[in-house]
């Protein structure tokens, strides 16, 4: 679902389906990954809305925005996907991952 246009820009908010067995201190659960292709602010927006904390946030210095993300577990998962994030699987985040880098680096190259 494409969540609103910033600066003319269509920002959309994904959640993987990686689902990846995790132990954080006392919880244990299926960890997916929440992100934004374009805008980390969007992203906070919408991970405040759906109850994430901003200190969860795992940043990387990564100008295609695609590995900062929030982890998330199940129950979050399927709450972001009602709250309009658009469900995708983790080979379609890699996916767009790969076709983002490629995009960057014509860029650079002209």
């Amino acid at each position: 679902m494409r969540l609103r246009h910033v600066l003319g820009v269509t920002v959309t908010v994904y959640v993987d389906d990686w689902r990846q067995q995790a132990t954080v201190g006392k919880g244990r659960g299926r960890w997916s990954h929440l992100f934004s292709d374009t805008s980390d602010e969007e992203l906070h927006e919408f991970a405040q809305r759906i109850g994430l904390r901003r200190s969860w946030f795992h940043k990387a210095d990564d100008p295609l925005q695609l590995r900062r993300h929030y982890d998330v577990v199940e129950s979050k998962r399927l709450e972001a996907i009602a709250a309009g994030a658009e469900a995708i699987t983790w080979r379609e985040a890699g996916r767009m991952r790969c076709a983002a880098q490629d995009r960057l680096w014509q860029e650079r190259a002209t």
